[in-house]
């Protein structure tokens, strides 16, 4: 399953621009 992986980019991303 891809989802996982998926979800670990979302995650990834809305971290980056809540630190940003």
């Amino acid at each position: 399953m891809k989802l996982h992986r998926h979800l670990s980019a979302v995650m990834a991303a809305l971290v980056l621009t809540g630190i940003s």
